[in-house]
Parts: structure tokens; C-alpha cells; sequence
């Protein structure tokens, strides 16, 4: 697998999207990135609460599971 580890903070990536634990809307942030044969799997994690979720190739979220 190809791991990238966490990113440093001049290289996060952000993603708005409404947060189920804190009930508003939030801009998450990326913690890790691996290349799967699905795609590319991210995990994000709410800086407000410490929710995370996971995307695979930004089709897939595990909030909607």
C-alpha cells in the first residue's frame, strides 16, 4: 500500500460538509490518504469534536453507511 502518513499542516486539505456529531456545518480535515484498487481512500476528522470518516475515491463516505 501506498501510505502517506499525516500531511503537515501548509499541505492540509479541507472539506466542508455538515458534521454528525456536532450538528453544523464544518470544514474537515484531511488526516491521511492510502491509493486502494477502489481509488483513493482519505480519512477526515472534525477539528471540533474529533469525528471522523472516510472516503474511497470521493464516491464513497461512511457517513452515509
Amino acid at each position: 500500500m501506498n501510505y502517506t502518513g499525516f500531511k503537515s499542516e501548509s499541505m492540509t486539505e479541507k472539506l466542508e460538509r455538515e458534521c454528525p456529531e456536532c450538528g453544523a456545518e464544518r470544514e474537515f480535515y484531511q488526516a491521511a490518504s492510502t491509493e486502494l484498487h477502489l481509488g483513493e481512500k482519505t480519512k477526515w476528522y472534525c477539528p471540533e469534536c474529533d469525528y471522523g470518516l472516510i472516503r474511497i475515491n470521493g464516491d464513497i463516505d461512511s457517513t452515509t453507511a
